[in-house]
């Protein structure tokens, strides 16, 4: 995951069309505009090659837990390429 000032390491705990929650080591400010790309298994979608989605949003929730900390991103515009 990646914003305007810094790169973030992060592992995809839950995902929806419109929004992905992550666990990172990161604190990440709410408000952040983020990018990412989620690879989409060609199985999971019934194609030859698997799919990349390329995903522009912003942080709207951040929450320290005693596993980690979670960043919750709305996702505002993405578009797909083929690997």
């Amino acid at each position: 995951m990646k914003t305007p000032t810094a790169e973030y390491r992060a592992k995809t705990t839950d995902i929806s069309a419109g929004g992905i929650l992550f666990h990172t080591e990161s604190e990440i400010a709410v408000g952040s505009e983020v990018e990412f790309t989620i690879e989409m298994p060609r199985d999971v979608l019934g194609t030859k090659h698997p799919v990349l989605v390329k995903c522009q949003g912003r942080v709207v929730r951040f929450a320290e837990e005693t596993s980690g900390r979670s960043v919750a991103v709305v996702i505002d515009e993405y578009h797909f390429e083929r690997i």
